[in-house]
């Protein structure tokens, strides 16, 4: 399920695993507004295969649609704010839930946390007390938060452990990775020009001091951002795209900067550029913080900053190596991507298995209390039958 209009970049790996999974039928409930634009639709049927995408509108959710043995919230707060009424009945019916904790920073159910999620948060205690509800991360650091914080958040204490296993919001963007533009190579910031979120101006002051050899692009959309003359000609918008079209222009940067205007991103929130770099197959240029924090990417395939390196020193030294080491760093984080892809089917499916275990141990159990309670009866009978003929006995 993802209601809201963003996040489509962790729906498709989610299908993908789903999807390719045997026995299972997948059924995606979303809104028109999100699966209709940037030409995601033509992705989501093609990460649904061997399957025809199965579709169900928001404005469809009702119990009526049938009651799912897994339901996966990729807004985990948002989907309850649409859908917590059918969400409830299915949890009563005996569906598991998962969802993902995109800023678990904010998700302090607490008085004085002042949590935007607290209603939110309250409706899933119970479910998570009862083992049927269980957080999912994006990233090893937002995993240690949330198994740090949550027990206090959640008001649950010791008596709940969250695990919050990590799922890798990853895909192939396409059917083969797409080398590097050497005849006019390029970095690239990916994402809207919003800086609360990404530190636009220190990258440019350093831009303008280093001069790299390449440009860089702002892959996004949003207004023009505030550039300095001296570099006007050398930092290129490239906006509004459609998604096959963004991952395949990012594809062909020789590094994604991250640029993080804010500590979120390596104490308890998951960068989308992260998952971006390894999706479009281009190495991120990060500082050692940051490549710790995403320790689920192995350090040779980023481009690592040297200590006390500024980005755009780094992305410098960077410009100037011979293009087959351009090369061969990309296929570094292909290879990365593989594997992470792979290791999601890994924990899909043992989600599954466990499901499934799970209802042919209820089935067995049903049984037995049937067999037991069939067995009791038919003791009950023969007992009172005896008792019954002895009764006839005495009165003869």
């Amino acid at each position: 399920m993802n209601i809201p209009r963003y996040h489509y970049e962790v729906v498709l790996p989610l299908l993908h695993a789903f999807s390719s999974l045997p026995s299972v039928n997948v059924t995606l409930i979303a809104g028109a507004s999100g699966y209709g634009r940037f030409g995601v639709f033509p992705l989501l049927e093609r990460e649904s295969k061997p399957y025809p995408l199965q579709l169900v509108d928001e404005k469809l959710i009702s119990p009526k649609i049938g009651t799912p043995d897994l339901l996966f919230l990729t807004s985990c707060p948002e989907d309850i704010v649409k859908a917590n009424k059918t969400i409830t009945k299915w949890l009563e019916a005996g569906t598991r839930v998962q969802c993902i904790a995109h800023e678990p920073g904010k998700w302090d159910a607490r008085p004085k946390g002042n949590s935007q999620y607290a209603e939110q948060i309250k409706y899933m205690v119970p479910w998570i007390e009862k083992g049927q509800w269980e957080i999912v991360v994006l990233a090893p650091h937002v995993q240690k938060y949330v198994q740090k914080h949550f027990p206090k958040f959640f008001g649950t204490g010791d008596g709940v452990v969250y695990n919050a296993p990590v799922i890798h919001p990853v895909f192939k963007a396409n059917e083969e990775d797409i080398q590097v533009d050497f005849v006019e190579p390029f970095g690239a910031i990916p994402g809207k020009y919003e800086p609360w979120r990404r530190n636009y101006d220190r990258i440019f002051k350093q831009y303008a001091q280093v001069r790299p050899q390449v440009k860089l692009h702002l892959v996004g959309s949003g207004s023009d951002l505030i550039v300095p003359e001296a570099i006007e000609t050398r930092i290129i918008y490239v906006r509004d795209l459609t998604f096959p079209e963004y991952f395949a222009h990012l594809g062909k940067s020789v590094a994604l900067i991250p640029a993080f205007a804010s500590p979120a991103y390596i104490e308890n929130q998951a960068s989308s550029t992260v998952a971006t770099s390894l999706i479009v197959g281009t190495p991120l240029l990060v500082n050692s913080t940051i490549a710790k924090a995403y320790s689920q990417i192995p350090e040779e395939a980023m481009w690592l900053q040297k200590e006390g390196q500024t980005e755009m020193e780094s992305f410098g030294d960077i410009s100037f190596l011979p293009v087959h080491l351009w090369a061969e760093k990309k296929a570094k984080v292909a290879e990365v991507r593989d594997k992470m892809i792979a290791e999601n089917l890994e924990f899909f499916e043992s989600v599954a298995q466990n499901i499934s275990d799970s209802k042919s141990t209820s089935t067995k159990s049903t049984k037995s209390r049937k067999s037991t309670k069939s067995t009791k009866s038919a003791q009950a009978s023969r007992a009172a039958a005896t008792v019954t003929n002895n009764v006839a006995t005495a009165f003869k």
